[in-house]
Parts: structure tokens; sequence; C-alpha cells
């Protein structure tokens, strides 16, 4: 039993005028008082744990207790995909994601900005969003459709953080008053929609040469002048700015030849 529990259990014999059996209790004041600490102390205890693990990132949306994959081989297309950054940035990361993941979620809420305000700003990244929606989020190629339409209209990165900052409200009326929060006509996305689905379907088809297991998943390479990345390291799952530069360090800056 938990340690909290017997300490319950303690201050409920003492109420009652007795102590339980094999407890002799000589200062019932005392014990009391003793008692109350450690209830106190096992309360905060128990908040701070789940202070923690409220702050740490979730689970990628993956099939667990899998290696991670190779390194592809090929490099991945990114003329399409939609940029953060220079276009002279000598390094890329493509974060393949999905609005109705959690994890995605915190990756463009907490990690994403301290990407941006450091590597992205620097000169020295690229961030290229990839659309990977999983089957089981109903709700994720619909989302998806309408990052891509806005996209068309010069509004995908406005319209991705509003998605992300509630993750809840991905329902026809939440998209409809998102798009008039970035400013665009109602109409605009009715006739967008159906074919960016359609076509958004089509590439989860296609991604699957990468080997995704799970959103979000990552890929960090060197910039080719054909507009692909090299990918040189990948990660399923939320990483932090210190990590993703450790791993910048290692590749350098040059781009490459191809």
């Amino acid at each position: 039993m938990p340690l909290y529990y017997h300490a319950h259990r303690l201050r409920v014999f003492l109420a009652a005028g007795s102590a339980p059996e094999g407890c002799e209790v000589a200062d019932k004041s005392r014990v009391r008082s003793v008692v109350d600490l450690v209830t106190t102390v096992l309360v905060a205890l128990t908040a701070c744990v789940a202070l923690v693990k409220l702050l740490q990132p979730p689970s990628p949306s993956t099939q667990r207790n899998r290696p991670e994959p190779a390194v592809p081989t090929a490099p991945i297309p990114v003329g399409e995909l939609p940029r953060l950054g220079s276009e002279d940035a000598p390094l890329g990361l493509i974060v393949f994601s999905d609005f109705e993941c959690p994890a995605c979620q915190f990756w463009a809420m907490n990690m994403l900005p301290t990407i941006k305000n450091t590597f992205v700003r620097d000169g020295t990244l690229q961030v290229f969003h990839a659309h990977h929606p999983l089957e089981r989020h109903q709700r994720a190629v619909p989302a998806a459709a309408v990052a891509e339409c806005a996209g068309s209209a010069g509004q995908f990165w406005p319209m991705h953080d509003l998605l992300f900052a509630e993750p809840k409200a991905l329902e026809d009326a939440d998209f409809q008053r998102h798009w008039s929060a970035v400013g665009l006509q109602a109409k605009h996305l009715d006739e967008c929609r159906p074919t960016k689905e359609s076509r958004l379907r089509r590439m989860a088809d296609g991604n699957k040469t990468l080997q995704i297991q799970g959103t979000p998943t990552l890929f960090l390479g060197q910039v080719t002048r054909s507009k692909t990345v090299l990918v040189k390291k990948r990660w399923t799952g939320v990483i932090s700015a210190e990590v993703l530069g450790d791993s910048m360090k290692q590749l350098g800056n040059q781009p490459v030849e191809r």
C-alpha cells in the first residue's frame, strides 16, 4: 500500500481514540503532528511528480518497441514543402507531422519557436513541414488539407500555428473560424479542400518508402542545389534544440553539390 494510505489510516485511528494493532501510542498529539507532517510532504511530492509528467513531451504517435529505421539513402525533395528560413541555409530539417498528434503539437508549440529563434534566424537551418496524417486520426487529413489550402494563399504557417494551438478544434466550423482569422475567404477553402485531401492521401502512401513509424519524424541533412535534403540523421519523437544543435555541428554548414 502507498505510504500516504498508512498515514491516513493512522490518523483515523488517532481520531477514534485507539491505535492500529501493533502500534503503541504514548503521546497521541505528538504522533498526530508527525503524521500531519508526513501527509503534507507526501501531498507535495505527489504534486511535484504530476508537474514533472505534465512538462515532459508526449510520446510520439508511433508503434512502440521498434528500432529506428536506417537513414534514407535517396535525397528527399523539399522544393514544394512549406519552408521556414532562408533558402540559402545549408542545413535542412524536415518534420513529418500530424495535426491530431499530441507529440506533434508539443513540438510545434514548444520546440519549434526556440529552433526558429536560433538556427533559422542565424541562417544555418531551413525547416520544412511535411504531412504524415495517421490513419487512426480521422481529422488529421482534413486539417492538413486546410493548412495546404492556406499555403496556396501564402498563409501556411499562420494556419499551422492556429491548428496546433487548438488541437481539439478540428471540426469544419473550427476550420472556417481559423480561415477567417488568417484573412481568407470561405469560398476559397470550399473549392480547394477536396483536391488537397485526395492529394494528401496519396502522399501518405508515398511516405512508406521512408519507413516512418510515427509522428513527429524528423530528418536532418544537407540541402542540395537541386532542392533536396541529403539526410544524415533521423529521429522519431520530440527532440530538444540542444540535441538538434549538436547534430548540426557534426554536419557542418557547407552545401552539397548534387
